[in-house]
């Protein structure tokens, strides 16, 4: 599909992409041919069946269903029905859904996880897959999200999303796609994702998300006097080690992150 037949399908359905919802369209054949295969790639030895989310006028489910995957397509906005049910129609395998995608991961057994993530709430949808059970995903977002989550200890990009991420999933970034290839065009680059899950969603995981919550409020800060702020029972039992006293908030590895959540959770702090 390109811009021509994209414009072509829109105006047909009398639909105009609402900024609100962060409506913007994957239209190059070659970038949306790539995603798909590597979809199926990351999804084959877990399920045939993909959750995509954002799938509006199936630019990329179309190619997925091609690459031979189960499609269940995650779509807030109801104005796209008929044309997701013509492609249903043609495609056995698609299943579409009226449903916030949030609500959609959080509710579903979803092991595998595609699509163009609406930029306004990217980072809480990659919040909630990290919360869900989903094994994998291939997920195309803002270029400046998808390199947080890959950021490393020290670097200017580093911080929370760096940190829960990175102790649940091997993370990559796999292609970078310029703004020309969307419809309308966004004013950022953006990147295609992949994540890999390393470690279940459980109560320590939960903790690492309060205790960056506080702790990244000090990022600049020495780790021992930002955990006296956010956890005095866990600091009295770490202070001694020179290891918090010589480093910043920013340079915590997440397995450190994940060790201070351990003994918060012990102390009563999580």
């Amino acid at each position: 599909m390109d811009v021509k037949d994209l414009l072509r399908l829109l105006k047909l359905y009398g639909i105009r992409p609402r900024k609100k919802l962060s409506q913007v369209f994957l239209v190059n054949r070659r970038v949306l041919q790539s995603i798909a295969r590597l979809a199926k790639r990351v999804a084959e030895p877990i399920s045939r069946r993909v959750y995509e989310i954002g799938c509006g006028p199936a630019t990329l489910t179309v190619f997925l269903l091609r690459e031979g995957l189960d499609v269940v397509g995650i779509e807030i906005d109801n104005r796209f029905v008929p044309l997701l049910k013509m492609v249903s129609r043609e495609f056995p395998l698609f299943n579409p859904v009226i449903s916030d995608a949030r609500d959609a991961i959080r509710t579903s057994r979803a092991e595998v996880v595609v699509g163009n993530l609406p930029y306004h709430i990217s980072s809480e949808l990659l919040l909630s897959i990290a919360r869900s059970g989903a094994k994998a995903a291939v997920v195309t977002l803002q270029r400046e999200v998808a390199e947080r989550v890959v950021a490393r200890p020290g670097t200017d990009s580093f911080g929370r999303l760096s940190v829960i991420m990175q102790l649940l999933f091997r993370a990559r970034i796999e292609l970078y796609i310029p703004p020309k290839y969307f419809v309308p065009r966004p004013e950022v680059s953006s990147a295609t994702l992949v994540l890999e899950r390393i470690r279940d969603f459980d109560e320590h995981a939960a903790c690492v998300e309060k205790v960056t919550r506080c702790l990244f409020s000090y990022r600049n800060k020495l780790a021992s006097k930002a955990l006296r702020n956010c956890f005095p029972s866990t600091y009295r039992i770490l202070s001694g080690e020179e290891r918090w006293r010589s480093l910043r908030v920013r340079d915590l590895d997440p397995l450190l992150f994940l060790e201070i959540a351990r003994i918060c959770a012990e102390n009563g702090e999580c």
